[in-house]
Order: structure tokens, then sequence, then C-alpha cells
């Protein structure tokens, strides 16, 4: 599941990623997904150090996976 990572971080712009260093990320697996099912990546800036993230099912609107990250 390694994918979900590295959606959850492409949601992040380019810029400000390469402005920071990944200090740790925390996820939550809430459900499962299946192959080419549509999903929502969402990341939410909390602070300058601190993302929220989400993924979602858009044909349930239920939440795949929920976490947050930290960056310096």
């Amino acid at each position: 599941n390694k994918h979900y990572f590295r959606w959850a971080l492409d949601a992040l712009p380019a810029d400000w990623l390469s402005q920071r260093q990944l200090q740790w990320l925390d996820f939550n697996f809430r459900t499962e997904s299946v192959l080419n099912e549509k999903l929502t990546v969402k990341a939410e800036k909390k602070s300058e150090t601190e993302v929220l993230h989400q993924i979602i099912r858009q044909s349930s609107d239920k939440e795949v996976i929920r976490g947050s990250s930290l960056w310096l």
C-alpha cells in the first residue's frame, strides 16, 4: 500500500516539498479500496510543519486513509 503514501505526498505543492524534509508520517487505514476505484486525495496544511492527509472513495465519500505528516 505504498501507493497511498506517494499519492498523499503528491497532493502537496512541489515548491513546498522542495523546501522541507519529511520527519514522520502517521496514517490510519480506515477501509479498503479496490483496483480502478476512483479516489480523491486531499492535503491540508495545518501549520508550517504539519499536514493532514485524506484519501476518500468517490463513490461513497468514505475515508480510505486519514493521516498526518510532520515537516522541517
